[in-house]
């Protein structure tokens, strides 16, 4: 082999060298994109909670690990409690397989920043009557008694010796036998 293709032999594989080192640091700088949730609401100060779990006071900003239907709950005292599904959507970079370039290979971190406002109504001063032990009782008479009335009803058609018609007899208030 001559010195020259040597020479043009070592260069082609520190050029393969080189961009293998720039892919490795690529993947190992680990380039996933940023996803965050701003929530802000009027009045200010409303304790937050995303699928149920506290997240902190508005305005908040917290990292979002998956898009989907989320739930997204709102209280301060004085107003009413806001509760309502949030639909996060993937953007078009999140979609496999352009997610292995957006996220994996691409030095550039993206981000995706989403942000939801929340105007809270005032209280109206209504206040509902809170479910009483008495309430709860009496929903258990009113079904025991109906449970009572079928089952005896169920007694009366299945006594042998008892047709249809003698059962309708002597219901009939009329008192003529009918």
């Amino acid at each position: 082999m001559s010195q020259a293709q040597l020479r043009r032999s070592r260069r082609r594989r520190t050029g393969a060298e080189a961009l293998i080192s720039i892919l490795a640091l690529a993947a190992l700088a680990g380039c996933r994109g940023e996803r965050t949730l701003r929530l802000t609401s009027t009045p200010v100060g409303a304790e937050v909670r995303l699928d149920g779990q506290p997240v902190g006071v508005t305005p908040v900003e917290i990292e979002i690990d998956h898009y989907g239907t989320r739930s997204l709950t709102m209280y301060r005292s004085g107003y009413r409690l806001y509760s309502e599904p949030l639909e996060l959507k993937a953007r078009w970079w999140s979609y496999f397989p352009i997610d292995i370039f957006t996220e994996i290979l691409n030095p550039i971190r993206i981000h995706d920043r989403r942000e939801v406002h929340t105007v809270l109504d005032p209280a109206t001063g209504e206040v509902a009557e809170p479910v009483t032990a008495s309430f709860i009782e009496e929903a258990i008479q009113v079904r025991s008694e109906a449970r009572a009335q079928a089952e005896a009803g169920q007694q009366e058609r299945e006594q042998p010796g008892t047709s249809e018609a003698s059962v309708t007899a002597t219901a009939a208030p009329d008192g003529t036998g009918r």
